[in-house]
């Protein structure tokens, strides 16, 4: 696991502005901060996978759509999901332009519940993929941005592991170990999010061909599934590594 310190500041552009002053967020504040955004952000595009499969007739009511009124109410937990993610992962700060399903695709989607035109389903899902680009590439950056930061933090504490006497070899391995799992962790999510673009663009061009687009609409939402996993495991190590530290320091002698 890795842990972020809360006297640690983050060297980034992504500071919270107020009148002509910037303030510098704690390092473990933008950890939060990304891992409530990403996580609401899977859960939007869990969702969204999910109300694809029943609107393409895959899920357990199979040809049986839902009412107009239904999907506006998954239209609008979805959206709620999303606007969380947009507010922590600062995708827009026009609270209009953070849903993932905008009022036209909603109208679009729903237009093809009543007149079940395959044309509008695949105008609806060519509304969406703006937001799903906007909000992949957020996401992306932001677990780029944490990946420098575990950099930056690994070079400023390994000096210390290694001058320690007598030497303490098994402190620097599991340092590193732990180091080089939490990027390579990080490396698959920011790939992932990278690809969910044109994986939303594969189910537009299935949709256009009348293909079967069920197995690309289940994997969206099983990667996005794996991505809520992959976002729980990192909290979870930095949480057990914050706790570890904190025993360290507790027991260093002359505290």
């Amino acid at each position: 696991g890795y842990v972020l310190m809360e006297d640690e500041d983050l060297e980034s552009d992504m500071v919270r502005e107020s009148g002509q002053d910037k303030v510098k967020e704690p390092n473990f504040v933008k950890f939060k901060r990304m891992q409530l955004g990403l996580s609401a952000m899977n859960e939007a595009m869990i969702s969204y996978a999910r109300s694809l499969e029943t609107l393409s007739g895959g899920a357990e009511t199979g040809d049986i759509l839902p009412s107009t009124t239904e999907f506006g109410q998954m239209a609008q937990n979805l959206n709620n999901s999303a606007g969380t993610a947009a507010a922590a992962l600062k995708i827009s700060a026009d609270p209009g332009k953070q849903a993932l399903l905008s009022t036209a695709a909603v109208q679009l989607f729903k237009a093809y519940i009543e007149n079940k035109r395959s044309k509008d389903l695949v105008s609806a899902i060519e509304k969406v993929q703006p937001q799903v680009e906007a909000y992949s590439r957020s996401a992306r950056l932001a677990v780029e941005l944490f990946a420098e930061i575990v950099k930056k933090e690994y070079s400023k504490n390994i000096s210390p592991l290694l001058e320690v006497k007598p030497p303490n070899a098994a402190a620097v391995l599991d340092f590193n170990d732990a180091t080089q799992s939490t990027l390579a962790m990080l490396k698959s999510m920011a790939n992932s999010y990278a690809a969910l673009p044109a994986a939303h663009r594969d189910l537009i061009a299935a949709a256009h061909n009348k293909t079967a687009g069920m197995t690309g609409i289940i994997a969206l939402g099983e990667e996005a599934m794996r991505l809520n996993g992959l976002v729980k495991q990192l909290t979870e190590a930095n949480e057990a590594a914050a706790a570890a530290a904190a025993e360290s320091n507790n027991q260093q002698p002359g505290d």
